[in-house]
């Protein structure tokens, strides 16, 4: 995931990620998509549907943390992430 504002703003994120598993990362800035954008519309399309998913993501995390309590939460995680709960250490 990335942090959409600091993208759109130019300002380096508050935020990190910690990979605990061997991951494949991509990273690229705000400077890096325009010409990609203005090159073809595919890369619009690309750079459209990365929008949606961070702003769908960005809302259930809100929805989640004024609709429902910790351990709710939790019991909704391990519900829709059962495949994850013995990979992710509950202290990361």
């Amino acid at each position: 995931m990335l942090s959409f504002t600091s993208v759109l703003l130019g300002e380096p994120s508050n935020f990190s990620i910690q990979a605990l598993e061997d991951t494949i990362a991509y990273v690229g800035n705000y400077q890096d998509t325009q010409p990609l954008y203005k090159r073809h519309s595919c890369w619009q399309e690309l750079g459209r549907k990365i929008a949606e998913v961070n702003f769908i993501v960005k809302t259930k995390k809100e929805e989640q943390f004024l609709l429902y309590a910790a351990q709710e939460r939790y019991e909704n995680f391990a519900r829709d992430y059962s495949h994850l709960l013995a990979r992710v250490p509950l202290n990361a």
